[in-house]
């Protein structure tokens, strides 16, 4: 069905239904007209037919006044009527041109001619009575004679008044009938044009137009929010609808093909990402040392160390750098940011870091320098929070200068867990020509220090609640029978659990050393890493 089609049909319909309501309408207007004229002219009938009845009643009326009393006004009067009667002709002219029927003009004809024997009658009476002769006036007006002829005019009179009562009054009806047959039949139309305009909206409009349409935008709806397995439906349909319904199909599979190719583009980029963030993991990850052995024999202490990106890739970083028969240097980072940028910022740091070591004797001096480099060119304003320590095992001390970085925990048999450092100082990078303070501290046989970044202490559970300093010293302090490997798996065990599912926020990483026996100062070259 062509909705176009249609909707033209019914168009034509109803215009053709509007038209006959309105002319049954204009017939129905014209027909009250002549009712009304009909109505008007009755009035004039009657009029015309008064005046021809109550003119001879006047003359009657002055004339037997006259008889009786011989006043001259009341010959006076007669006369006055009787031209009146005269002039009663226009009165019988009005009904001719009124429409009035030839019985009914015959009648008033005959008034008329009867009216000369009365007129005759009235006029002797004048005469008797001018001539003082009462009685005989009397008796001319009020005799038998007289009486006969008042009758013979009145008679016709009333007659012609009945049947053109009859004959208007059945007139009247039957055009009052029909102007309401007329009405009613317009109103019928009326009301057929309204119904026939209502199952149209109903039945046709709602059914091919409004539903369709309104299921069609729902689906194209769906089709902008790129939602996948929308069914256009109507493309069945032989109308309007139905093109509509098959180009938005055409659409549809278009849009899909183009969002599977996307969909795959974006695949194989993210394939492409995800092995590049591999290898650089993988090229991160070696930066770092993970085999202490050779370090801790050498140094008689017991190295552990975790590192777990929140990311493929992450900013935070350690390392153990042997710099000589006596000396060997520790440190742990934690870049700002986290990702790709925040790894790149962290080889840069650690590999200066490992420079600096070979270099530098002292923890500050070697933060205060490193400051200076990553300071220079640093358009990102990326900064790394940095904790240096160095080991002198002839000594046995060590010597921590701390760069903003968290506090490293120091767990001995002989008193209870604390922090090794007191203040945090300034992370590196945001300005050069800083300097750092440091720490000694006296390490004996069994002793421990943990290195950790925030992601161990900021770490939260699903109820949002921080994982925090203290609970971390608590923890601390119940590893210190462990190795340095065994404190820093327990510790991420610990963390793990707390956080439970919910997502790890920032990189973590420790790094525990132990010391294990009485030190002695190692002899021969320095280890390289």
């Amino acid at each position: 069905m062509r909705i176009q089609r249609t909707s033209q049909v019914i168009t034509f319909a109803i215009v053709v239904v509007s038209v006959a309501a309105i002319v049954c309408a204009l017939w129905a207007r014209s027909l009250r007209i002549v009712q009304e004229r009909a109505y008007e002219d009755r009035r004039k009938m009657f009029n015309f037919t008064e005046q021809l009845a109550t003119g001879s009643d006047r003359l009657t009326a002055a004339v037997r006044a006259f008889a009786a009393t011989g006043e001259p006004r009341y010959r006076e009067a007669f006369q006055r009527e009787l031209t009146a009667d005269r002039n009663r002709d226009a009165a019988a002219d009005g009904l001719r041109q009124l429409g009035i029927t030839a019985a009914e003009l015959l009648l008033i004809n005959n008034a008329k001619r009867n009216s000369d024997e009365l007129v005759h009658l009235e006029q002797r009476a004048l005469a008797e009575a001018g001539s003082n002769d009462l009685d005989r006036a009397i008796q001319t007006v009020y005799g038998p004679q007289y009486e006969k002829a008042k009758a013979a005019i009145m008679a016709p009179i009333v007659e012609c008044r009945r049947g053109m009562e009859q004959r208007l009054t059945a007139r009247a009806v039957v055009l009052s009938a029909r102007a309401r047959a007329l009405t009613n039949i317009a109103l019928a139309v009326l009301i057929l044009n309204a119904g026939a305009m209502i199952a149209a909206l109903l039945l046709f409009y709602r059914r091919h137009v409004v539903n369709p349409l309104a299921d069609l935008n729902q689906s194209l709806r769906e089709l902008t929010a790129r939602k996948r397995g929308v069914r256009i439906g109507f493309q069945e349909e032989d109308s309007e609808i139905g093109e509509v319904a098959r180009s938005m199909e055409n659409y549809r599979a278009k849009v899909e093909e183009l969002l599977e190719a996307v969909r795959q583009a974006k695949a194989r980029e993210a394939e492409a990402t995800a092995q590049e963030l591999r290898l650089a993991r993988e090229i991160q990850m070696g930066m770092l040392p993970h085999d202490f052995a050779s370090v801790g024999q050498a140094y008689h202490l017991d190295f552990g160390a975790v590192l777990e990106p929140a990311r493929e890739v992450g900013g935070d970083l350690y390392g153990v750098c042997a710099a000589g028969p006596e000396r060997l240097v520790v440190f742990l980072g934690d870049v700002s940011g986290k990702g790709l940028a925040a790894s790149m910022f962290m080889v840069r740091a650690i590999s200066l870091a490992r420079v600096l070591a070979r270099e530098i004797s002292e923890p500050e001096a070697i933060l205060a320098r490193l400051n200076d480099e990553l300071a220079v060119d640093n358009p990102s304003g990326m900064f790394v929070t940095f904790l240096c320590a160095v080991i002198e095992p002839g000594l046995q001390r060590l010597t921590i200068a701390n760069a903003g970085h968290c506090r490293p925990i120091l767990l001995s048999d002989h008193e209870s867990p604390r922090w090794a450092v007191k203040r945090l100082g300034t992370a590196l990078g945001f300005d050069a020509g800083l300097s750092f303070e440091r720490t000694e501290l006296t390490l004996h046989d069994g002793d421990s220090l943990i290195f950790y970044s925030d992601g161990v202490s900021e770490a939260f559970n699903p109820r949002a609640e921080c994982y925090g300093n203290e609970r971390l010293l608590a923890e601390a302090g119940r590893l210190s029978g462990r190795s340095a490997a065994g404190m820093t798996a327990a510790l991420l065990d610990k963390v793990r659990a707390f956080a439970g599912t919910a997502p790890q926020s920032d990189d973590i990483a420790i790094l525990a050393l132990k010391v294990n026996s009485a030190w002695a100062p190692h002899e021969g070259k320095a280890l390289a890493e």
